[in-house]
């Protein structure tokens, strides 16, 4: 494994990925082990990792849901179960892919301007990237806080002790900020380590039990950058 600060994409500790033996952690591949990675359009397949890349770097939560859920709701006008909600700690940087986009890093859907955008899954049936919110150090040293709405007081809890899991307060908690009274100025920035999976070339490989399309590359290595 090989550290790095120079990289802001990648994902927490926890975060599966599909392999050869199944789901892993990130945290747990090693160089040598065969990761599920798109080899064209139609066609999956297995293929070695060369090397894993760390780094300490500003993250962000972003949300998908899944897209078949998403319709069924619209349809009966209700809202989405939780069971429907897939949240995914990455580098800010990290590049997803957008259906009819292309390339987009994570951070970038904090403020997409175009409804919620489609990302392909493994399964075909697509997520809807309902958005992504930047992380907040809090003073527990291992702790980190994902404020849901801009103003309130609910949100999620990362605790970066035990594997990056994510924790949702009840609702209308409102001392979980109170350790934090200029919490949008830059040192408040949550930086976790993150990996990063590197291939003999470049390649997509998808993360999360539902799939989602990553790309091994980042937007500062030659990957390009959707246009829009």
């Amino acid at each position: 494994m090989h550290p790095s600060h120079q990289i802001s994409s990648g994902f927490i500790a926890g975060t599966l990925i599909h392999c050869r033996d199944g789901l892993r952690p990130v945290d747990t591949v090693r160089p040598g082990d065969d990761v599920l990675i798109q080899l064209d359009e139609n066609l999956q397949g297995y293929r070695p990792v060369t090397s894993i890349r760390s780094s300490q770097s500003e993250v962000c939560l972003v949300e998908l849901v899944s897209m078949p859920a998403l319709e069924a709701a619209r349809a009966k006008g209700t809202t989405v179960s939780k069971a429907s909600l897939f949240r995914y700690v990455m580098g800010k940087e990290q590049p997803l892919l957008v259906d009819g986009v292309g390339w987009v890093v994570a951070d970038e859907l904090m403020a997409w301007k175009q409804g919620m955008p489609s990302v392909p899954t493994l399964d075909g049936r697509g997520a809807a990237a309902a958005g992504s919110i930047r992380g907040k150090r809090r003073q527990a040293a291992d702790e980190g806080w994902f404020q849901y709405v801009s103003g309130s007081d609910t949100g999620f809890v990362l605790n970066c002790r035990d594997g990056g899991s994510i924790e949702q307060p009840p609702d209308h908690q409102t001392d979980v900020m109170s350790d934090i009274e200029e919490w949008w100025e830059p040192e408040y920035a949550l930086h976790c380590e993150v990996f990063m999976l590197r291939f003999a070339f470049p390649a997509i490989y998808f993360v999360g039990r539902i799939g989602v399309a990553v790309h091994s590359d980042d937007l500062t290595t030659g990957l390009q950058r959707a246009g829009r």
